[in-house]
């Protein structure tokens, strides 16, 4: 299946004559109209639906891909189309596809992306192996792309460093935290709160 911006392009007409190709002009964060083309898509062709393992391993395969295109910085592909996408995969159940997700994102450039790994991390509900890959990933992004937190997220941030008691997830936080490149000041307030909640 194949996204095009018209009904003009030459996949629309291509698909006519042929049933293995198909198209559609959703958007890409419009969910639902993406489902149902997909399901038009697999009908058309005749093939039966995925199981959650055979889903589980397509969407591992293209995060890798998208990974490897991101790491590139390929002129062809342009991987900021996949981003409404792989921000509502953050609350995949399945942790595999939610640990694949971050590490693209760390690699992708926007605004949105720090936020939404923090507060993903942050959640009580997520377990602490998936908070480490995900302050990992808003590490890897922000010594790329430079920080893209608020003051309030920030102090967020420094709360989980200096008072979470696992220490994996500590340190993994203070890599993101350290990868932000903040003041001196406030970085020097860290360690400070640091010293004084490890007596």
């Amino acid at each position: 299946m194949i996204v095009t911006k018209t009904k003009a392009s030459a996949y629309v007409i291509e698909a006519v004559s042929d049933i293995t190709l198909s198209t559609t002009q959703a958007k890409l964060t419009d969910l639902p109209a993406l489902k149902a083309a997909i399901d038009e898509a697999r009908a058309r062709g005749g093939l039966l639906p995925l199981d959650q393992t055979t889903a589980s391993k397509y969407a591992t395969r293209a995060a890798d891909l998208l990974s490897k295109i991101a790491i590139n910085h390929s002129p062809v592909y342009d991987v900021s189309i996949a981003q409404p996408l792989l921000l509502s995969a953050l609350d995949d159940v399945r942790p595999e596809i939610v640990k694949d997700t971050a590490t693209v994102l760390g690699l992708m450039d926007s605004a949105e992306i720090q936020p939404a790994l923090l507060q993903k991390a942050i959640d009580d509900k997520t377990s602490d192996d998936l908070k480490i890959a995900l302050y990992q990933s808003l590490a890897t992004n922000a010594r790329n792309f430079g920080k893209h937190l608020d003051d309030d997220q920030i102090a967020v941030l420094q709360k989980v460093v200096a008072s979470v008691p696992n220490l994996d997830v500590r340190t993994a936080a203070g890599a993101a935290r350290g990868a932000l490149d903040l003041p001196a000041d406030q970085a020097k307030k860290l360690i400070i709160d640091q010293a004084r909640t490890s007596n």
